[in-house]
């Protein structure tokens, strides 16, 4: 509805059908709507800043309206406001902009970070088609990450590749770790994250409890909140009670553990889902 096309469309209906679209059209369309000619800029028009201005839930809506349809900004939900971007430094994100609030996989073992801007852009740049294919390519990359010594122990490899599917954004994961971890008698197990909700846990066997970590234990650990305490489960898929997560691991006959993670953070009106990974 952002063109000069769609508002002569517009101005071909009857008036009283006219007056019900514009009554019933969200404020970000209606911003688009008077950008275009002189007999909508008078139709639509309003004191734009004035409406958004006490109520921070719909200066978000409509700030991120408006990145739905400029190339180059996106809307930061931290600053609540619209930020430039450079298509062509992709890995360039302003570190104040970083919303340390919600787990967006910042992972620190394997030094993995998506920041809702990643996923915005991205969904934006596959809408917007072939002129935008080296920025999407550059959101889009899968990350490796292999480690031979670390606080999960050792021979420890992940990956996380982004997909859009069906309009949302796609985040798999995969951890592979030794099953049998031979970590210092100190190490009570090793905790691997599937969301900001639930964990894997790696314990140690309860007859064993001053050795080597060896012969380990697997079980899903859902994290306590205030309404409920801490759950262990021995399932081995399933998905997050809270946030859209859906995982399944295994220990395969060459004694890995081989974890698989999907997060679907949705699409690009459903900043929501970072809220309910908080």
């Amino acid at each position: 509805m952002s063109t000069n096309s769609s508002s002569h469309s517009l101005l071909g209906l009857p008036v009283e059908v006219l007056m019900c679209i514009l009554d019933h059209a969200e404020l970000c369309d209606l911003y688009w709507l008077s950008q275009t000619c002189k007999s909508m800029r008078r139709l639509a028009k309003r004191d734009f800043r004035t409406m958004v201005s006490n109520n921070a839930e719909d200066k978000a809506e409509f700030l991120l309206g408006l990145a739905y349809v400029l190339p180059d900004h996106y809307f930061c939900m931290k600053c609540c406001m619209l930020h430039i971007f450079d298509r062509h430094h992709t890995s360039m994100m302003p570190p104040h902009c970083q919303d340390q609030s919600v787990n967006h996989r910042r992972i620190y073992v394997t030094g993995y970070d998506l920041q809702y801007q990643h996923v915005q852009l991205a969904l934006k740049y596959n809408r917007l088609g072939e002129s935008y294919r080296d920025a999407l390519a550059s959101l889009m990359r899968t990350h490796y990450e292999s480690c031979s010594r670390g606080p999960l122990g050792p021979d420890i490899h992940f990956s996380a590749t982004p997909e859009i599917k069906n309009g949302h954004f796609l985040l798999h994961e995969e951890w592979i770790l030794k099953a049998h971890c031979n970590l210092p008698c100190y190490f009570m197990g090793v905790s691997v994250p599937i969301c900001n909700h639930i964990d894997l846990f790696g314990c140690r066997p309860r007859n064993n409890l001053l050795q080597e970590f060896r012969g380990a234990t697997w079980c899903l650990m859902r994290h306590a909140t205030l309404l409920e305490n801490q759950e262990m489960e021995g399932s081995r898929h399933g998905s997050c009670k809270t946030c859209s997560t859906s995982f399944v691991f295994s220990v395969p006959r060459e004694k890995k553990v081989v974890l698989n993670t999907t997060h679907d953070y949705g699409s690009f009106h459903s900043l929501d889902e970072w809220k309910r990974r908080s």
